[in-house]
This record gives C-alpha cells, structure tokens and sequence, in this order.
C-alpha cells in the first residue's frame, strides 16, 4: 500500500468523524450566512427556534452527504496532497518542505479535490439550508428532502451543469487549504525542533491555529459561494451572474458586513473542524500504518 493511499484512508476516516462530531454548527452556521439582512438573526436565535419547534434532527438535515462528501473530500485531498509532497521531496532532496513547497502541494490538492467534489457540497449546501427548489415563492412550505432526491431536482429542473454553480468562488477558495496547509506544516516543523514527538493536544492546537488564519482571510468568498450555490430568492437583488456580480450585490445591498456575516460561529465551527481533523487524522495514520505493515509481513513471510 503506497503511502498516499494510507493517507488517503486515515484523512477519510478523519473528515467523517470530525463531520459528525461538528455538523450541527455547520447547518447554524450555514443557515445564518444565507439570511439576508432584513431576516437577520443570531445563531442563538435560530438554536432557539429549532428547540422551540422541537426538530433537533434539522440540525443534522444533509448529513448524509456531508458525511460522504467529507469522507470523499479529505481522502482525495491528502492523496493528492501527499503525492504532491513525495514529488517535490524527491526533486528538491528536501527533508522538509519550506513555505512555497507547501503552498505548491496544497495548490495542486486543493484544485484536484475542488473540482472532483464541488457537486456533493452543492447538494449539501442545498439541503442543509432547506432550500426547496420547487417552493421558493413560499418558503413556509419548505422541508427537509434527502441528498438524492435533491441530486435528482436540481439535474432536472436547473441541467447538470448548474451541480458546479459557484465553482468560480469555490476555486478561490484553494486558497483557504493552501493557507491552512502552509501554516500547519511550518508550525509543526517549528515545534517538532523543540519537541521530539508531537501530542494529540499539540496537532489539535496547530490545526486549530491553522484553520484560524485560513478562514479568517477566504471568508467573503465562503458568503459568495454559498449564495451562488443556493440562487437564493426571485427577486434581482439576490440573483447573481458570476462571482464579481455577487461581491458587488452583497457590498450594495448589505454593505461590507455582509460578507462576514456569521464569520463567528464560522469561525468557532470551522476551528473546531479542522482541529478535530488534524486529530484524527494522525491517530487513524497511526493505525492504518500499522495495518499495512502487518498485511506486508505476512506477504513476506508467504514468500520464504
């Protein structure tokens, strides 16, 4: 087993746990930053109203194929990412990689992974903020409907092009695993001269940094996008032609606050995430490296 398939397995394993553990924030999260600003209310808010109606479970409406997706997401990332890495290792003879080295090999995963997986979190994103396609024009009438039966709506009713609508954004923001990335494999290296081996607490702590600096920059384009991916509303102030499009509408109707709106909780969920993530992912590496050590001594042994 190559080292960028163990990877690839323990990042999926990672995305799926952490996903689960996390996604209630996200749908908080996700459902705010889509309010326009004559609807705008706090997470708490939104908390408050879905125990006052008593469907906790929409708090985990789309996960399904968030769970996929992340699961999808982050294997395809790190085998790419770690391919990227074995590449450049063996062409620069670099023990470690330095800051444009990373931000290469997080270029070139971040592309590869955006463009294979756009689809899902459209579909995601779609069900997560409970946007029936059919019944915009009375959103008192909108539930809750399955990854499928969404898949299925939006090639019927909008062709299968539209399942990369926002893909624009959603390229920008390569950007966002680029920073996080970068940052995360400079600060290991920084710590890793100071302390032998790393802790849990420790990957946990630099992801968490990590993802702080990333979401904090490429936030507006996770509002653009989302927006895009949602063609939220009939009237022209929420229609939006392409990326720029949406920019000035947002800064014109919302002002500036309006790409940053719910980066908060954004913020928090995303942290966590990512800190969950790195976590994970190190102990599941652990793991599945051990599996694949043992399946290649018993092949040896076969052999004798």
């Amino acid at each position: 087993m190559s080292n960028s398939i163990i990877h690839a397995i323990s990042g999926a394993a990672a995305g799926t746990c952490a996903t689960i553990v996390t996604y209630p924030l996200l749908t908080l999260t996700l459902r705010q930053a889509v309010k326009k600003e004559n609807e705008k209310r706090s997470l708490l808010e939104i908390l408050k109203q879905i125990i006052k109606d008593k469907k906790f479970l929409d708090l985990y409406s789309g996960l399904s194929s968030s769970i996929f997706g992340g699961a999808v997401t982050n294997g395809v990332y790190f085998f790419w990412y770690e391919l990227a890495k074995s590449n450049i290792r063996n062409a620069t003879r670099h023990e470690t990689m330095n800051t444009i080295e990373s931000m290469l090999a997080s270029t070139c995963a971040g592309t590869a992974t955006t463009l294979s997986t756009h689809p899902i979190w459209l579909i995601n994103t779609r069900c997560a903020a409970k946007v029936s396609l059919a019944n915009e024009a009375d959103p008192t009438t909108v539930k809750s409907i399955s990854a499928v039966e969404m898949l299925k709506r939006i090639i019927k009713e909008e062709g299968v092009l539209s399942l990369w609508n926002g893909i624009v954004p959603a390229l920008i923001l390569v950007i966002n695993p680029v920073i996080q990335y970068t940052a995360f494999e400079q600060l290991r290296n920084l710590v890793i001269k100071r302390k032998e081996k790393l802790s849990a607490f420790d990957i946990f702590l630099l992801g968490a940094i990590a993802k702080l600096c990333a979401t904090v920059t490429t936030y507006p384009y996770t509002v653009v996008k989302s927006r895009m991916q949602l063609r939220q509303g009939t009237d022209e102030t929420s229609k939006y032609n392409n990326t720029m499009d949406a920019f000035k509408k947002i800064i014109k109707n919302e002002g500036a606050k309006g790409l940053y709106k719910g980066i908060q909780s954004k913020i928090f969920q995303s942290v966590l995430a990512a800190a969950f993530l790195f976590m994970f992912k190190d102990k599941f590496h652990q793991y599945v490296l051990r599996i694949a050590m043992i399946g290649q001594r018993r092949k040896q042994l076969q052999t004798i």
